[in-house]
């Protein structure tokens, strides 16, 4: 469920995932584009933002581990209702220097493919490898399929 890809310029790694949803993109969009439902299928993650109503373009929201004390920011980069929301990392995240998504909504005969590219650099020098094998690559994965597993889950049960 999950492909790894050719990172942009700038980033060491880059994976993609794609999961099928029944439902319609102002469905999904309904969870991906409201911060406070965020946390309902990123569970292992806290949200915030300073200001309320949609996510609008140079905004920027926080997210962190729940275990964690550090917020750490995202710039939103793309955000079209109903079709994609992107943003990129600023500041560095516990051994990610630099992070950025872009995820897509799109329709297809049945319901909407849910599709997230993620891209990212760790500190780490020689050993970064080693790192994103063994613990990044894993986290990073693990996080996001859970997530786009949850969001199918809470979007297919209404």
């Amino acid at each position: 469920e999950y492909i790894i890809c050719a990172p942009s310029a700038g980033f060491d790694y880059c994976f993609e995932v794609t999961v099928f949803i029944a439902g319609t993109p102002e469905e999904l969009w309904n969870f991906l584009g409201d911060m406070e439902k965020m946390s309902d299928f990123f569970p292992s993650l806290e949200f915030r933002r300073d200001q309320g109503g949609p996510l609008q373009v140079g905004e920027t929201y926080f997210s962190k581990l729940s275990f964690q004390k550090n917020w750490t920011g995202y710039e939103v980069l793309v955000a079209e209702e109903d079709q994609r929301l992107s943003a990129r990392q600023v500041g560095s995240y516990l051994f990610v220097k630099s992070m950025q998504y872009d995820h897509k909504l799109i329709p297809v005969e049945g319901g909407t493919l849910s599709r997230e590219k993620i891209e990212y650099s760790l500190y780490g020098g020689i050993f970064k490898p080693l790192l994103n094998a063994l613990i990044a690559g894993r986290m990073l994965r693990s996080v996001n399929l859970a997530a786009h597993h949850e969001l199918k889950k809470r979007v297919e049960q209404k």
